[in-house]
This record gives C-alpha cells, structure tokens and sequence, in this order.
C-alpha cells in the first residue's frame, strides 16, 4: 500500500518546477551565509537549522478567517505519542505477563508472538487465559 501512495500520490506533491525553484533558493541562501560563516558556532547553528527544517512543516498556518490550523501539529503530536507506545507494549506486556500472571518462558513466548501481533491487527487488547 505503501508503495502505490509513493509511486503514484507523492511525485505529484512536489513537481520539478517547485523543486528547481526551492534549490535556486538554498543556493542563494547559501552564497549569502557563505561570508558570514566565520566560525565554528556560526557552522553548528547552520547545521541545525538544515536539520530541523522538515519540522517547519508542522508549524501550524493561518486560515483565510485568521485561525490558527493545528492539524498537522496535533497529527504529529499523535503520531509521537503512538510510537512510544508501540515501542513500550511488548516489554510492559512482558513484564506484565512474567511478574504479575507468573508465566513461564514457553508461555511468554507463546503470547508475545502470537497473541500480541493478533490484538494488533484487530485494535483489542486482551488478557490471555491461564495455561497452568
């Protein structure tokens, strides 16, 4: 699904006429802050700025009655928090299911593996049923 969307929904987002217009602009931007890059903080700070750049994206805009948008802020705010979670499920679950329930190794493994993927494809979560 990914790959339809890339291939055929995302070239058209930034045609070649934007993307000539946006390098002639850092081009410029470059040879302007070429004599004021003296030092090495100067280079840094500069680093920084290029490597933050896609976050000026979320930076929410101005609709046309003078609102601020926080769509894209709040998506991304989402996105943020649901990462972690998804990186913390398995071990909370882990440690939920070794110290709380007193599952062997065998068990844990069973669950971790073929339960958990199962609730997440579904969206529920579940408490497992005892196998002793």
């Amino acid at each position: 699904m990914t790959f339809i969307y890339v291939s055929a929904f995302l070239p058209e987002s930034f045609p070649d006429e934007k993307r000539n217009e946006l390098r002639r602009q850092r081009l410029a931007k470059q040879i302007v802050e070429a004599s004021t890059r003296h030092n090495l903080l100067n280079r840094l700070i500069s680093m920084i700025e290029v490597a933050s750049e896609p976050l000026k994206q979320l930076a929410p805009t101005r609709r046309v009655d003078g609102r601020r948008n926080w769509r894209v802020a709040f998506c991304a705010i989402h996105i943020i928090i649901a990462t972690l979670g998804e990186s913390y499920a398995p071990i909370a679950l882990l440690l939920l299911y070794t110290t709380k329930y007193g599952y062997n190794p065998a068990q844990v493994c069973r669950t971790m593996f073929h339960e958990v993927p199962l609730s997440c494809a579904v969206g529920v979560d579940w408490n497992p049923a005892d196998d002793t």
